[in-house]
């Protein structure tokens, strides 16, 4: 945490203080793993010159192509929800890609929005048009408008494989306890 968020100078000895006890030739545990695109940028332009630190651009590197693609997926679902007035609201995680291009989020994870309700049918209708498609098989297409009306929530995936994560909310006014939600 130190190297990651830091002033540089301390950053650069609670670098060589982790690089010398963690191991990380074996193994670096997860919660590390999502801190070194954070450590890279603290770190840049200290002169840092050691073999994990020159691997850290390959890994920056893959997590800003990652993050730029859902990225591009997310601001072309919000220009088809712009376009028939659609609100939406970026749920955490991935409301982290719209504050912090370099973060590192699991291969798995999935856009989730949340929808009014009451836009539900119409979200589904564009998200179709432009080529989503439902992840759910097993509902006959003429009761699907009453799956959606009675679903919590859908997941649908377009054909490069990006998927979304539908959540319906009774209303958008009404602030969650525990984060503060980012429309887009």
């Amino acid at each position: 945490l130190v190297a990651a968020f830091s002033d540089p100078l301390e950053a650069e000895s609670a670098w060589a203080r982790w690089q010398s006890t963690s191991g990380w030739e074996q193994h670096v545990d997860f919660e590390s793993y999502l801190l070194l695109p954070r450590v890279y940028h603290n770190l840049g332009g200290r002169g840092v010159d050691d073999a994990l630190y020159q691997r850290l651009k390959g890994l920056v590197r893959r997590c800003w192509a990652a993050n730029a693609a859902m990225r591009g997926v997310l601001g072309r679902v919000a220009q088809l929800f712009e376009a028939d007035a659609i609100d939406a609201v970026v749920l955490p995680p991935g409301a982290l890609l719209l504050h912090d291009h370099s973060a590192v989020l699991a291969p798995d994870t999935l856009l989730a929005l949340e929808i009014d309700r009451r836009h539900a049918s119409r979200t589904v209708a564009v998200l179709q048009s432009a080529g989503w498609c439902a992840s759910v098989l097993s509902v006959p297409s003429w009761s699907f408008p009453g799956f959606i009306a009675a679903s919590s929530h859908l997941k649908m995936t377009n054909a490069a494989g990006m998927q979304l994560e539908l959540h319906w909310r009774d209303s958008l006014q009404t602030p969650y306890r525990d984060i503060v939600p980012t429309k887009i």
